[in-house]
């Protein structure tokens, strides 16, 4: 029996309710999905999974050494981190926001980020 999901097309596919899954993990498991990636040292465009282990890299870093809990790291110094253009990390984090993974606060000139729902321990 052919399930009817199959036939459908793609716009009503996304018209079904998606249940959300949260998925607590640890910064161990994201390390050890990314052993053997290549190294800052060698430059290349990073994936969008590539891209989000940085914003949890960095987010640990801020958590675990700074007052506020702000990633490091302005559009430009992230785009050039990431190999991508300025415009693919604004419209990335502006997707992550949307799915309220991230935090987006202006300050003055500069765009701050923070990762939600996310605990140091």
């Amino acid at each position: 029996m052919t399930k009817k999901y199959i036939d459908m097309t793609q716009s009503e596919h996304q018209q079904l309710s998606t249940p959300v899954l949260k998925i607590t993990t640890t910064y161990d498991l994201w390390a050890y999905l990314f052993q053997g990636y290549a190294k800052k040292s060698t430059p290349h465009k990073f994936s969008k999974p590539e891209a989000f282990f940085d914003l949890i890299k960095r987010q640990r870093l801020a958590s675990a050494t700074k007052d506020n809990d702000f990633l490091d790291g302005s559009i430009l110094s992230i785009s050039q981190a990431w190999g991508w253009d300025r415009n693919a990390v604004k419209n990335f984090m502006q997707y992550l926001a949307g799915e309220n993974i991230i935090t987006i606060e202006k300050k003055s000139r500069r765009t701050l980020f923070r990762l939600n729902e996310i605990s140091l321990e």
